[in-house]
């Protein structure tokens, strides 16, 4: 099929428009908004509602959608001739292949299958590898032997485990890959991956309360796989789904994964019209599997060329950055119309001269030119590697938001303390225990005051050479001792939450869980500070969000397991971690401090790129691991050894550089660290180099 490149935007809005289309465009160019005018303007041209399906990669994403579909339809048909659909419209690709496996299920009189999280998967993954290396770790190579009880290599496994359900290789064909290319860590995780899944059903089968007892638990990078499964094995399934959907609307096709793409043709094989949206120059999740060819391929495209957001000084750069990609997407990018915007770039002597200048410039745009907080984000290659920032920029004036939540979930310092509550009801009070509970946030003790409780004790204590622990325990589980007032406070406050964990009577984790959080009378505490603001409101709010990750999951843990204990419950939380937590929208005004990966699909009125250092931005470390997915991905995709690593993730963090700099609508500021000074010595990424010679001439030196 010959390839159409004069397709205008009306050609896909009118309803006898049919075939499939591919819709590039660059940051702002409107694709999500195309896709909205295409399904509003066929379902008001009579097209059945449940007719349409517009499918997103992200939940997130497909609730912002789905107001904006949901606001479109009620303005242009003014409440008129609107009826109830059963389906949603927008979804995310995930929710759509649970529901083809919900309906699979109900045609065959089976129970609903079950997810399991993220958090979940490590866990029991971590559980195998503790068996594995009791077992003495013999299926291991043995220089991986020393990494199978660290979480890195739990979470390396489940990834490469991920990728394998994504495309679709099963633990043979992974064995078979594994022989032929010499790698002996993928022979030892497909053995790994076979245990897995016997487990997993196993689990299923006994490890579940009724009705769910005999279904198979999924993880989400399995979903697709078995919807496509499912689709295959009913071919009424299949001719249903077809013929229900006559519209079919795909946005962010870049980030699909090559199983997530075949779902997507199978469906679009069916449809009378599909739009595939997205941007291969903003394709940057190929360390998850994703793989952009279903835009790169020939066929039908629409290509839209003009930025309703990034003013035409961001759009010239945006689309110079681009125009060295290889591929057939967009070279062309128009700025919006409006002033001309402004591309800036520094190089700082030091990082410490680079974090004021980055101050100063978001201070100036909010003194002097009036720019909101809200309106300004700073976006760094890796929060980690620029932990620091924040808290700098926090000092000199600059109200700023962090992801809330992530890590182990009992290394959380108000989860820490609920489940130390729950350890003495359990196991009993021991003495670092007692310690934590006193100087965490029940307690809420101080060092000093800790000391003074010690000596108070150890005066009216029979025996003086009782070890501390050992009297903090006797305070808080045997007689109430006599305290001044300052220490008397936080005892009875631990005593208390104590005594209302130990009234439950081990009955239902939950329950316990509850009596301790109520007694302890942190929600109002938090509650309150949170609504004050500033760095202790903040503070209370990831508090909450930690104790509500935590009620969750004891919730989860009952409702799938029988038996469930308090025991129990403790040891499966042990495992688990709390991914990183970020809000779409953070609350009051402040300033975004983030990853380019989760400033996706957000805007800003001045945008900072900071840290653009070599080394750093690009990363051309190579992915992978220990268990080299990445090279594994290679040999599916058919490259050999001789093709080159470095090509590609260059390209890769090119176009990552893109999708951050699409996030401006009107300021830019670019800064790097160029210091020979100290014992490491700080290059500016070449990235600057380039973007300097957008900016108008060589990159300035802060005064």
């Amino acid at each position: 099929m010959p390839v159409m490149t004069d397709l205008t935007s009306d050609d896909v809005l009118r309803p006898g428009a049919r075939g499939t289309v591919r819709v590039l465009g660059g940051p702002g160019t409107g694709k999500s908004t195309l896709l909205i005018d295409a399904a509003a303007a066929h379902i008001t041209a009579g097209l059945a509602p449940e007719s349409v399906l517009l499918l997103t990669g992200s939940g997130r994403l497909a609730a912002t959608v789905r107001g904006q579909l949901t606001s479109r339809l009620l303005s242009a048909r003014s409440g008129e001739g609107l009826t109830v659909v059963r389906e949603p419209l927008v979804r995310s690709l995930h929710s759509y292949a649970f529901s083809v496996l919900r309906t699979a299920a109900a045609r065959a009189g089976d129970p609903p299958p079950r997810l399991v999280t993220g958090a979940e998967q490590d866990g029991i993954i971590r559980e195998l590898l503790a068996g594995d290396l009791e077992d003495g770790a013999r299926g291991w190579p043995r220089e991986l032997r020393p990494a199978l009880t660290t979480a890195g290599f739990a979470t390396q496994l489940r990834d490469l485990l991920a990728r394998c359900a994504e495309r679709g290789v099963d633990p043979a064909e992974l064995r078979r890959l594994g022989r032929e290319s010499g790698r002996p860590e993928w022979v030892a995780a497909a053995r790994f991956a076979q245990q897995y899944e016997q487990v997993m059903l196993l689990r299923a089968s006994v490890g579940t309360a009724a009705p769910q007892a005999t279904v198979p638990a999924l993880g989400a990078a399995e979903l697709v796989g078995a919807a496509l499964e499912a689709l295959a094995a009913d071919t009424e399934l299949l001719a249903a789904e077809r013929a229900r959907i006559r519209l079919l609307l795909v946005d962010d096709a870049q980030h699909l994964d090559p199983q997530a793409a075949l779902l997507v043709r199978v469906l679009a094989a069916g449809a009378d019209l599909a739009l595939l949206a997205g941007d291969p120059n903003q394709a940057v999740f190929g360390f998850r599997g994703a793989d952009p060819a279903l835009l790169t391929s020939e066929g039908p495209a629409l290509r839209l060329n003009r930025s309703h957001r990034c003013a035409p000084a961001i759009a010239r750069a945006v689309a110079g950055m681009a125009s060295v990609l290889p591929g057939t997407a967009w070279r062309t990018l128009d700025g919006a119309d409006g002033d001309e915007g402004s591309l800036s770039v520094r190089v700082a002597d030091s990082p410490h001269a680079e974090t004021a200048l980055v101050a100063d410039a978001l201070r100036r745009a909010h003194l002097i030119d009036g720019v909101p907080w809200s309106q300004m984000a700073v976006i760094v290659r890796s929060p980690s590697a620029a932990g620091a920032l924040p808290r700098a920029l926090a000092v000199a004036g600059v109200p700023v938001s962090q992801p809330t939540i992530g890590g182990p979930v009992a290394g959380q310092p108000a989860a820490r303390a609920l489940l130390t509550a729950l350890a003495a009801t359990a196991r009993g009070l021991d003495g670092e225990q007692a310690e934590v509970l006193l100087t965490g946030p029940i307690g809420r003790m101080d060092p000093v005051s800790l000391r003074q409780l010690r000596r108070v004790l150890c005066r009216g204590a029979e025996d003086p050479d009782v070890p501390p622990g050992t009297m903090f325990v006797r305070a808080l589980t045997g007689p109430t001792p006599q305290l001044p007032p300052t220490l008397a406070g936080p005892v009875k406050r631990v005593r208390g939450v104590l005594a209302a964990a130990a009234r439950s009577g081990h009955r239902d984790p939950r329950y316990t869980l509850w009596q301790a959080w109520n007694r302890s009378g942190l929600q109002r505490r938090w509650l309150t500070a949170a609504e004050r603001g500033g760095a202790e409101g903040a503070l209370a709010e990831r508090n909450l969000a930690a104790v509500t990750a935590l009620f969750d999951i004891a919730d989860d843990y009952v409702a799938r397991t029988a038996g469930a204990s308090l025991i129990g419950l403790l040891d499966h939380v042990a495992a688990l971690t709390l991914p990183p937590v970020v809000d779409e929208l953070p609350a009051g005004e402040t300033v975004a401090v983030l990853s380019p990966h989760a400033a996706l699909h957000r805007d800003w009125d001045m945008v900072v790129i900071a840290g653009l250092q070599e080394g750093l931005w690009p990363n051309t470390t190579p992915r992978g691991g220990v268990l080299g997915t990445q090279r594994l991905l290679d040999v599916l995709d058919g490259l050999g050894d001789d093709v080159s690593a470095r090509a590609p993730l260059l390209a890769e963090e090119r176009r990552l550089l893109i999708a951050a700099m699409g996030r401006t609508r009107r300021r830019l500021l670019v800064t790097a660290v160029d210091s020979d000074s100290g014992d490491e010595v700080s290059l500016p990424s070449p990235f600057v180099a380039e973007l300097a010679a957008y900016a108008g001439g060589s990159a300035d030196a802060p005064p």
